[in-house]
């Protein structure tokens, strides 16, 4: 018990089942416990009868806002982001902000409004809790603030793997659970079940908090269960199927593990904290959710993948920690936030905060929002920039040394020297540039390798045709400490060429668009090396025969497709196929991280990359209308194209075929470039999100109100623009291609 008990009040939004109310309720009376005065307050008073679902708490004291007026509270946590506007309404001597995820993103593109009010309470003055490493990160890199992480805790009474179930799980075959709120679109319950039903899983069970009695396909559901009741429906299920798009504390996969099952789930937000793909669990990524009949099916004709996801999800379960160490750790932070008086220096810090929060709902606040940077980090920057710019002024003063090393590092996509440190974000100067052909001169050696070291660089030989120059300049990566790669012009190559690429010993040949390949090209690239090709076509009958020809099972050369869902039919199909591989961008190259400030200043408010084809007229006819708008033909050189890109404010992206392969890596390369993009929702779409990473619209009118609003009011998008540029950087290619080649090819493949 504590001596000094304090008196805390949680604000809550409503007191129905959900995940984040009973994390509220658990820290709530875990205080209790600990000799502190918690109560529960509510705009309005309700019935305590609708606490019933969680023991112990309606005893809590139950207040409204009323009866609050006269009674102050050493400490008032705001619970989400509406409860931030009632902290007027509840005196207290401290305030704090309890994030348990990233509101503004549950509102459509249809309420700006509503999304900028819940974004504009992450920089209100208060100090923040959180309750997942994701969302303290997010916090950090998009908002500037610095925050505590509690994480939750886990009832290891109720889950485990040990206790009574609803029945006992099958000895053979599969019991799937499907869990979470219906007509949720971010909680995609329905699209679970249709893959479950695809994947012709008879047993299949449902628990929700709708108010459901029975679903199509489902053998049993179970709805608004106590929470004292759902260990035993996990414990009777092998896998919950969970397909959310935006989760803060990613809880029930967690809460099944402890009773002793597995998960697939997509690679939403939150996942990462305890969740390892094959190790306790299936990962599939967002916009790849068809790979989840194919898991399924594998999990019911092997028990032994099963058990060994089974094993390692105990595994993890028994390093979580309990509630009685989360409570342990909100307690600590209550007191932190209660005992610490606010200094001059720290009042004026959080004034500025606010301010800055406010001018967000009423102009441009991106440089603001970031914190400052010390005069230590600031001084290392200048010099940077000091050095950078006598070296470019100056190249002759460089060493011989120097200048090797500069020059022995070719970047792949740009076909210029490498500098080593050169950051990825200087802009490269906008010039047409001529593929690499080698004419008998061996290609650059790798790059930083020690002489010392037992395993050098991975080498690629990227092949491809002169047509398709510039998509090889987005996507082939720089050469880097990991990895070096040429590009080899087939149209150009000449023997000496293929020659000079064979002594250079390759660890793999990665050729794009594979299925354009001829027979006698496939042969002459397996003797250079291992071939890993790379098809994005739609899979039509002459395609499929065209792929089995090249690459048949019982050949070394592997081919991977952009679309995961061609995976299956190419392997049934008789193509020895990899899997899936998503093309990144190289953000040596296509990466310009641009402040608000700078991007502002663009020279075009909005922008598109389009010709004028019978299918898009109507659309370009409605925009045509729009102040700002330009239409541009595409550029047959890559640095055109990025010199647009990075001119450009707006970037918009109009309806193409739903099997079109080339749309997300667009979308990808415009968002590396630091644009804000409006496009129509994606088919294969990166696990990018609407209103997350970019803005959608469904026809042409909506478009036309999209890009007017984008245009007039900027920095309403501001966040989407920064979050979709970040998560661009997921996909850099020097990355991407190192994983590749270390997942295909054995490590003693890959030594001198």
């Amino acid at each position: 018990m504590n001596p000094t008990g304090r008196d805390i009040a949680f604000l809550l939004g409503y007191p129905e089942i959900s995940g984040g109310t009973n994390v509220i309720m658990e820290h709530a009376l875990g205080l209790t416990r600990r000799g502190h005065r918690v109560s529960i307050v509510t705009e309005k008073s309700f019935d305590p009868s609708r606490l019933s679902w969680k023991p112990g708490a309606s005893d809590l004291p139950l207040l409204n806002h009323q009866q609050c007026r006269d009674r102050p509270f050493d400490l008032v946590l705001a619970t989400w982001w509406r409860s931030m506007f009632d902290l007027p309404h509840v005196a207290a001597r401290k305030y704090a902000y309890f994030v348990q995820s990233i509101e503004s993103r549950f509102f459509p593109e249809s309420q700006p409004d509503m999304k900028a009010l819940a974004e504009f309470t992450y920089r209100m003055p208060l100090p923040i809790v959180t309750e997942a490493t994701w969302i303290k990160r997010h916090l950090e890199q998009i908002y500037g603030r610095t925050c505590s992480l509690v994480l939750n805790g886990i009832d290891k009474q109720s889950f485990s793997s040990a206790g009574p179930a609803i029945e006992p799980r099958p000895s053979e075959g599969l019991r799937v659970l499907v869990e979470g709120p219906l007509k949720v679109p971010f909680k995609r319950v329905e699209l679970a079940v249709d893959l479950c039903r695809q994947a012709g899983i008879s047993d299949l069970w449902m628990l929700t908090s709708s108010e459901c009695a029975s679903f199509p396909g489902v053998s049993r559901v179970f709805s608004r269960v106590p929470v004292t009741k759902v260990g035993e429906i996990y414990r009777s299920c092998d896998v919950l199927v969970k397909l959310s798009t935006v989760e803060g504390m990613f809880g029930p996969p967690l809460e099944m593990f402890h009773c002793g099952g597995t998960a697939i789930v997509t690679d939403v937000t939150g996942h990462d904290e305890y969740i390892k793909h094959g190790h306790n669990a299936v990962v599939v990524r967002r916009g790849h959710e068809a790979e989840v009949v194919g898991y399924l099916q594998a999990l019911q004709r092997d028990r032994r993948f099963l058990d060994h996801l089974k094993a390692g999800a105990l595994a993890t379960a028994a390093q979580w920690p309990t509630w009685e160490t989360a409570v342990e750790g909100m307690e600590q932070f209550c007191e932190q936030v209660i005992s610490g008086p606010p200094t001059p220096d720290q009042a004026r810090h959080d004034t500025m905060l606010l301010l800055r929060g406010a001018l967000r709902l009423a102009g441009p606040l991106h440089e603001a929002i970031r914190r400052d940077h010390s005069g230590r980090e600031l001084l290392r920057r200048a010099k940077d920039k000091a050095i950078k710019k006598l070296a470019r002024s100056l190249p002759g003063a460089r060493s011989p040394e120097a200048t090797e090393t500069a020059l022995v590092g070719v970047n792949a996509a740009t076909k210029k020297a490498v500098t080593p440190g050169e950051h990825p974000g200087d802009r490269a100067p906008m010039v047409d540039v001529k593929p690499i052909v080698f004419r008998g001169s061996p290609p650059p050696r790798p790059v930083n390798a020690a002489p010392t070291e037992s395993r050098r660089p991975d080498r690629v030989c990227f092949v491809g045709r002169s047509t398709g120059q510039s998509d090889h300049e987005s996507h082939v990566p720089a050469s880097c400490q990991s990895l070096s790669s040429v590009f080899l012009d087939l149209d150009r190559a000449s023997p000496s060429d293929l020659a000079s690429i064979e002594r250079w010993r390759p660890t793999c040949v990665f050729a794009f668009d594979a299925d354009e390949l001829s027979p006698e090209q496939m042969r002459t690239l397996t003797r250079l090396g291992p071939v890993l090709g790379h098809s994005r076509t739609p899979l039509t009958p002459e395609r499929l025969a065209r792929l089995r020809s090249l690459f048949p099972q019982a050949g070394r050369a592997q081919v991977l497709h952009l679309d995961s869902a061609l995976v299956d039919p190419l392997l049934r199909g008789g193509v020895r196929c990899a899997g899936p591989f998503l093309l990144p961008i190289d953000t040596s190259r296509w990466a310009l991280d641009d402040s608000f400030e700078a991007w502002s200043r663009r020279s075009m408010d909005a922008m598109t990359i389009a010709t004028d084809r019978p299918g898009w007229r109507s659309s370009l006819a409605v925009l045509a209308s729009v102040q700002g708008f330009t239409r541009v033909e595409p550029p047959r050189a890559a640095s055109i194209t990025r010199a647009l890109l990075a001119d450009s404010r707006v970037v918009v992206f109009l309806p193409r075929a739903p099997d079109d392969p080339h749309e997300s890596p667009e979308v990808l390369r415009a968002l590396s470039m630091g644009c804000l993009v409006v496009a129509p929702r994606l088919r294969v779409d990166y696990g990018l999100l609407a209103s997350e990473h970019l803005v959608t619209y469904t026809n042409a009118q909506e478009l036309r109100e999209v890009v007017q609003r984008c245009i007039e009011a900027p920095d309403e998008q501001d966040v989407i623009r920064r979050t979709g540029f970040l998560r661009a950087q997921e996909f850099c290619a020097s990355a991407a291609f190192a994983t590749l080649i270390k997942d295909r090819f054995p490590s003693e493949e890959r030594v001198r």
